[in-house]
This record gives structure tokens, sequence and C-alpha cells, in this order.
């Protein structure tokens, strides 16, 4: 993300700041059916390096509290760990996003490089959610519409037999008699 040190400063520098922080809520916006934004609610932790130069999220300490929201295209996945110490900082794990498949050579050697391993063009991430001005239909074209009958489904469902296992209802005597036979030889 993008920031500035403040709107007086004179000599403005772009640069990109990182953000810690969990997600509270999802939200999504849809503008009247023309497109939708996807918003992430989160808390945001204070960040500090240590001596190693890793960073450390302080989970008892919140920040940029009155700026909660953060597009869904402007994030990526990261995982904490606990400090054996301070059990209130937590080490944070970038991920590095891989293949969808792990496919070898042999069975697609025609294919060339996967295609999720190049930057894209617009600067997002393969996978993210973009809010575009275009429409993107969620419908599988490419196959037959399948319907079905609920409340026939439902009706099937009540007048199934009831299966009874009787198996279940069988007890067990044998540790019964083998604490029996224990308690008898002492």
């Amino acid at each position: 993300m993008s920031s500035f040190a403040s709107s007086r400063d004179q000599n403005p520098v772009v640069g990109d700041v990182k953000y810690y922080g969990v997600v509270e809520d999802i939200i999504e916006l849809d503008y009247f059916g023309h497109f939708k934004v996807v918003l992430f609610h989160c808390n945001w932790f204070q960040v500090e390096q240590d001596e190693f130069g890793l960073t450390c999220a302080n989970f008892k300490r919140l920040c940029y509290t009155i700026d909660p929201f953060v597009m869904a295209n402007q994030v990526n996945q990261v995982f904490y760990v606990q400090d054996s110490k301070e059990k209130h900082l937590h080490y944070v794990m970038e991920t590095i996003p891989g293949d969808f498949f792990d496919m070898s050579e042999e069975s697609n050697g025609d294919v060339g490089v996967s295609y999720w391993n190049e930057s894209a063009s617009d600067g997002v991430r393969p996978g993210a959610t973009v809010a575009d001005d275009y429409d993107v239909s969620w419908l599988r074209e490419d196959l037959p519409a399948t319907t079905a009958d609920v409340l026939e489904y439902m009706l099937e469902m009540q007048a199934a037999p009831e299966i009874d296992d009787l198996d279940d209802e069988i007890e067990d005597n044998t540790l019964r008699d083998f604490m029996k036979e224990s308690e008898d030889e002492a």
C-alpha cells in the first residue's frame, strides 16, 4: 500500500508500507449489480523489527483504528508464530503463492511455463478478487443446467426407513467378566 508521511509533506515519497493484522469481518458492496467490491475489516497491529531483522507484530497494541478497511485485492495472506518468551509478540511469516497443481514436465511437456508463475500485468496476484467495470459471469455455460426438486428430495428422505444398528445395543460383557475374575483371584 502506498503512503505519505502527511498532507503537508513538501517532499512526499511514495513507497510500499506493510500493515499486519487480522480480518474481523468481510464486507461485499454491491453497486446495483454493476460491480462489486470486497472489503476486509481488520484490526491492525503495531509492527517492529527484532534484533535479527524479523518482522514482529505486537498483538497487545492496535493501531490505525480509524482506518480499519482494506480492499481484498490489496492484501496477502500471512500467518503468525507466537514468541516463546513474550506471548504478546508474534513473528510474521509471509506465504509464497505456488502453482495450484504440481504437474511434472512429462505429463504436460508441450504446455510450457505455468502462467501462475508469471507476474500479472496489472500488479494483482492471481486469484485475487478485483472489482472491475465489467460483468463477470459466475455461471458455467459450458454444461447443461441441472435442476433439483428439493421438496421431492425432502419427502424421499423422510420416507426412507431408519436403519437400526443392533450391534450398538448389544453389551460386551467380556470386560465385566474379566474384572470379576481378577477380583476373585485377589
